[in-house]
């Protein structure tokens, strides 16, 4: 098998689940395997940018059963020295973004397994609706965040952030 390279400068996300329910991202090139050989890279700068973003569009209407696995993602701006804000996977609204009224609505049941996440603000950002609707049932399991030393790679503020979400399991 092949390592492949998923690269973009975006300032958004290299790749956007829109609503969608039921995609796989495997990068694993070994039928059930757990081998990364997928790597995904946004090398934008700029900030409130991701490699990987789960969007709401509303009630009903969240990306559903979604998963990431096996996967490397990280982005463009050094963490030892930014404030920039960026997103290794992101389970959010209709923005890529840590503020508190970009919460996505049923963003329920999504997955995200060993995935290595380094250079990037937060590594896993999963945020639901505290009034109207939390997400529920997100599944964060044997995810490598951050490298071994502190360097330009590292994680500026957090390795996995939830909130408003409801029967979530991390492990």
């Amino acid at each position: 098998g092949k390592n492949v390279t998923i690269k973009g400068n975006s300032s958004l996300s290299v790749l956007k689940f829109n609503g969608a329910d039921f995609m796989t991202i495997d990068g694993s090139n070994i039928g059930g395997g757990s081998t990364r050989n997928l790597t995904i890279i946004n090398t934008s700068t700029a900030g409130t940018t991701g490699g990987v973003w789960l969007s709401s569009l509303g009630i009903n209407a969240g990306t559903r059963r979604d998963t990431v696995k096996n996967c490397i993602i990280y982005c463009g701006s050094d963490q030892s020295t930014t404030t920039t804000t960026t997103f290794g996977i992101i389970s959010c609204g209709t923005n890529v973004s840590a503020s508190t009224t970009n919460f996505g609505q049923d963003n329920d049941s999504n997955t995200f397994i060993n995935n290595y996440i380094y250079k990037v603000k937060y590594g896993i950002y999963s945020y639901g609706n505290t009034n109207i609707n939390p997400n529920v049932g997100t599944l964060i399991a044997k995810n490598l965040i951050g490298p071994n030393t502190l360097s330009s790679d590292e994680i500026g503020k957090a390795g996995i952030v939830v909130n408003a979400e409801r029967s979530d399991t991390i492990r």
